[in-house]
Protein backbone atom coordinates (compact mmCIF):
# COMPACT_ATOMS: atom_id res chain seq x y z
CA UNK A 1 0.00 0.00 0.00
CA UNK A 2 1.36 3.41 -0.95
CA UNK A 3 1.66 5.94 1.83
CA UNK A 4 0.58 9.45 0.92
CA UNK A 5 2.11 12.53 2.54
CA UNK A 6 0.80 15.97 3.39
CA UNK A 7 3.25 18.85 3.02
CA UNK A 8 2.19 21.38 5.65
CA UNK A 9 3.39 24.95 5.16
CA UNK A 10 3.78 26.89 8.39
CA UNK A 11 4.59 30.56 8.91
CA UNK A 12 5.94 31.72 12.24
CA UNK A 13 3.59 34.34 13.70
CA UNK A 14 6.55 36.13 15.29
CA UNK A 15 9.19 36.35 12.57
CA UNK A 16 7.33 35.25 9.44
CA UNK A 17 9.76 32.41 8.69
CA UNK A 18 8.17 29.68 6.56
CA UNK A 19 8.74 25.95 6.88
CA UNK A 20 7.28 22.89 5.21
CA UNK A 21 6.78 19.78 7.32
CA UNK A 22 5.86 16.52 5.59
CA UNK A 23 3.79 13.97 7.47
CA UNK A 24 1.77 10.92 6.41
CA UNK A 25 -1.75 11.94 5.41
CA UNK A 26 -3.33 9.50 7.86
CA UNK A 27 -1.40 11.06 10.75
CA UNK A 28 -2.41 14.58 9.71
CA UNK A 29 -6.08 13.59 9.57
CA UNK A 30 -5.86 11.98 13.03
CA UNK A 31 -4.30 15.16 14.43
CA UNK A 32 -6.33 17.81 12.62
CA UNK A 33 -9.78 16.25 12.51
CA UNK A 34 -9.93 13.46 15.08
CA UNK A 35 -8.44 15.20 18.09
CA UNK A 36 -5.30 13.09 18.44
CA UNK A 37 -2.56 15.02 20.27
CA UNK A 38 0.48 15.98 18.20
CA UNK A 39 2.87 13.89 20.30
CA UNK A 40 0.69 10.83 19.63
CA UNK A 41 -0.01 11.54 15.95
CA UNK A 42 3.62 12.42 15.12
CA UNK A 43 5.90 10.55 17.57
CA UNK A 44 8.64 10.55 14.90
CA UNK A 45 8.83 14.38 14.84
CA UNK A 46 10.88 16.24 17.42
CA UNK A 47 9.14 18.61 19.82
CA UNK A 48 10.17 21.67 17.77
CA UNK A 49 8.49 20.38 14.61
CA UNK A 50 5.35 19.34 16.49
CA UNK A 51 5.14 22.84 17.99
CA UNK A 52 5.42 24.30 14.50
CA UNK A 53 2.45 22.22 13.41
CA UNK A 54 0.41 23.30 16.44
CA UNK A 55 1.21 27.03 16.65
CA UNK A 56 3.38 27.81 13.63
CA UNK A 57 6.11 29.14 15.93
CA UNK A 58 9.59 28.36 14.62
CA UNK A 59 12.17 26.75 16.95
CA UNK A 60 14.29 29.91 17.10
CA UNK A 61 11.41 32.14 18.19
CA UNK A 62 10.14 29.50 20.63
CA UNK A 63 13.58 29.38 22.27
CA UNK A 64 13.72 33.17 22.37
CA UNK A 65 10.29 33.40 24.02
CA UNK A 66 11.26 31.00 26.81
CA UNK A 67 14.98 31.65 27.23
CA UNK A 68 14.42 33.63 30.43
CA UNK A 69 12.54 30.74 32.02
CA UNK A 70 15.48 28.47 31.21
CA UNK A 71 17.96 30.99 32.62
CA UNK A 72 15.84 31.41 35.77
CA UNK A 73 15.60 27.64 36.28
CA UNK A 74 19.06 26.16 35.60
CA UNK A 75 18.08 22.91 37.33
CA UNK A 76 15.31 22.20 34.80
CA UNK A 77 16.41 19.83 32.06
CA UNK A 78 14.62 19.50 28.74
CA UNK A 79 13.13 16.06 28.23
CA UNK A 80 12.73 14.72 24.71
CA UNK A 81 10.75 11.54 24.18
Amino acid sequence: MTQHFMHILTRCPLCGRKATISVPSDDWIRFKFKGVHAQDAFPYLDADRREQLITGTCPECWSEMFKYEEEDNPDVEETVH
